[in-house]
């Protein structure tokens, strides 16, 4: 089983999630993207997806990552069907 981290997202003009930045150490910057779709895939394949944010220079582990109806990711165990990665940043930052 593998894991990595969600750093940073893009978002479709309906706000739903199109794409994730991620990396396979908390401690690493960016190293890749993913389509959510492709997420919800590594999930269901028994991968642990987990968020990191940035803060004071350091990657601070967040939240681990569920889904919906295997159509949408989340990070607060409800079953809304939306995507709610909570307050990660968008990737055109990075």
């Amino acid at each position: 089983m593998d894991s990595y981290y969600i750093k940073c997202v893009t978002k479709k003009s309906n706000g739903n999630i199109d794409t994730v930045g991620f990396s396979g150490r908390l401690q690493h910057d960016i190293h890749g993207s993913k389509k959510k779709r492709k997420v919800i895939m590594d999930m269901k394949s028994g991968n642990l997806v987990k968020t990191a944010t940035k803060e004071n220079g350091s990657w601070k582990e967040g939240d681990e990552v569920g889904t919906v109806d295997g159509d949408y990711i989340r990070t607060d165990g409800n079953s809304i069907r939306s995507d709610n990665l909570g307050e990660l940043p968008s990737c055109d930052q990075f």
